[in-house]
């Protein structure tokens, strides 16, 4: 049985910038993510604080239902968005640092939307903030 390699920080450093300057793709990078875990999952989005709600742009590692059940219900239900507005851009964060895990366990993003996907927790990092998003 083969192992996971886990790619250091500074792999995905260079993917990153390989993706800002056009020579890969954030679909590659995204897909690295996703294959360090498993069951991994990684996505760029969008979230409009004006509305209250977002959309996957781009993703790896969800199938089409989750994808359209976010970007039409679950994205104005995620108890992240509230400190995901606010906090420092660049700055990369557990799931806990922007919702207590008591918290977020009772919430139905969590029940109908985390954890048929068996997805317990998230990182997030806000990469841009403009004019509400």
């Amino acid at each position: 049985m083969g192992q996971r390699t886990r790619p250091n920080a500074n792999h995905f450093i260079s993917q990153t910038y390989a993706a800002l300057l056009g020579t890969s793709s954030w679909q590659d990078l995204l897909d690295g993510l996703s294959r360090t875990l498993p069951n991994g999952k990684a996505t760029l989005f969008y979230h409009d604080s004006g509305s209250g709600s977002g959309a996957f742009a781009l993703d790896s590692g969800f199938d089409e239902r989750t994808r359209r059940d976010y970007n039409t219900y679950y994205s104005k239900k995620s108890p992240w968005m509230a400190k995901a507005l606010v906090r420092p851009l660049d700055l990369g964060v557990c799931a806990e640092q922007m919702c207590p895990r008591d918290v977020l366990t009772r919430t139905e993003f969590f029940h109908d939307f985390m954890k048929p996907m068996d997805t317990m927790t998230a990182v997030g990092v806000t990469m841009l903030r403009d004019n509400g998003c």
